[in-house]
């Protein structure tokens, strides 16, 4: 992690769930957060707080909450790392998509950038011979 401190597998959620309400909802508050992943909003400003101590988000109270650059890269790379898993899971080993997508959830944290990226390239390989 490119903040001097590694992100724990919930502070790597809270990330990827911004990064996805960005992307479909041009916006994101907290109540958008918690009810995504299903936690209280109490829990979503402790994970805030963190995070933008981080340099990854901007927030204020009930305010809109941005990505800051490193956070929107930071975001970028674990929805990268999910959906290279995900694939890897149904295109490889031909796993249904909702167990693939559970599974993914299950390691992306676990797994270092140089095995993410040889799935990813492995992936890429089989559907180009599809």
């Amino acid at each position: 992690m490119r903040t001097g401190k590694e992100l724990s597998a919930s502070q790597e959620d809270y990330m990827e769930a911004i990064f996805h309400i960005l992307d479909e909802k041009g916006a994101v508050l907290a109540r958008d957060i918690a009810q995504r992943l299903n936690v209280s909003r109490p829990s979503v400003t402790g994970a805030l707080r963190v995070l933008t101590g981080c340099g990854l988000v901007n927030h204020e109270p009930y305010g809109i909450i941005t990505l800051t650059e490193l956070g929107h890269k930071t975001a970028r790379d674990i929805v990268r790392r999910h959906s290279a898993l995900r694939d890897f899971f149904v295109t490889i080993l031909e796993v249904g998509e909702e167990e693939a997508e559970s599974a993914a959830c299950a390691v992306e944290h676990c797994l270092s950038k140089k095995i993410v990226d040889k799935l990813a390239a492995i992936t890429s390989r089989k559907r180009k011979k599809i």
